[in-house]
């Protein structure tokens, strides 16, 4: 049976009310520990994405939302796009933890196989 998919908490979507504010009452000031950093940035946390594959995954919700600053000008939260590094690294351990048993079970399976003389 698969596993429901929980949305990661940079996945989670920002609704605004009428009145200017989140619509879920929460305070989204940012703390002394958060910080936005630009496109430009990105590349230096290892994301080397073009504007416009980004966008296509953060429209998937596959990558971080990013924050307007001012008109036609964006940046992520660093601490975000961290978790969603972390992510994409503990994905990759997964894969490889199971790589070596299906490995392994394909060279029992293989025993059956003819060799050929040299």
């Amino acid at each position: 049976m698969a596993e429901a998919f929980q949305q990661p908490c940079w996945a989670s979507p920002l609704a605004i009310d009428v009145h200017g504010g989140p619509a879920n009452g929460k305070n989204y000031a940012m703390s002394a520990q958060q910080r936005l950093i630009t496109y430009e940035n990105l590349k230096a946390k290892g994301i080397s994405l073009g504007k416009t594959q980004l966008w296509r995954l953060e429209r998937r919700g596959q990558f971080p939302a990013r924050v307007t600053v001012s008109p036609g000008r964006h940046a992520w939260v660093e601490s975000e796009i961290d978790s969603y590094l972390s992510l994409k690294i503990a994905e990759r351990d997964e894969r490889l933890a199971v790589a070596p048993k299906a490995t392994a079970d394909r060279g029992q399976s293989d025993s059956n196989q003819l060799e050929l003389p040299l």
